[in-house]
């Protein structure tokens, strides 16, 4: 038998519906990892995490574009300021097509 840090996803629904009452969230988190981030010629890796569309709002995240809400929208995503403006410069980066990993299309729906 072997152990790990991991939990299946299944846990998270679960756990809200036998212990909802313990506890205030349940997120999800992929592991962080490095990811190529792409936009027309601009290409950049960076490290992120696939997260519940719930984790901004508990992660008290500042918005300077979009809501914390943006990740209830499906194949969405939200960009730090750095990554924002090196992908777009000074270019508005909301509602752009980000390519990750040149597998994925998402939605940029805040900053």
């Amino acid at each position: 038998m072997k152990t790990g840090q991991g939990v299946p996803i299944p846990l998270a629904a679960a756990l809200r519906t036998h212990y909802g009452s313990e506890f205030k969230h349940i997120l999800l988190s992929s592991w962080t990892t490095r990811h190529v981030l792409t936009f027309g010629d601009a290409k950049f890796t960076k490290t992120g995490n696939f997260m519940s569309p719930e984790a901004p709002e508990v992660l008290s995240l500042k918005m300077l574009k979009g809501t914390q809400a943006g990740l209830k929208e499906p194949a969405s995503i939200l960009l730090s300021e750095s990554t924002a403006k090196a992908l777009f410069g000074d270019g508005d980066p909301m509602n752009k097509l980000v390519k990750i990993d040149n597998k994925l299309d998402v939605k940029v729906t805040g900053v």
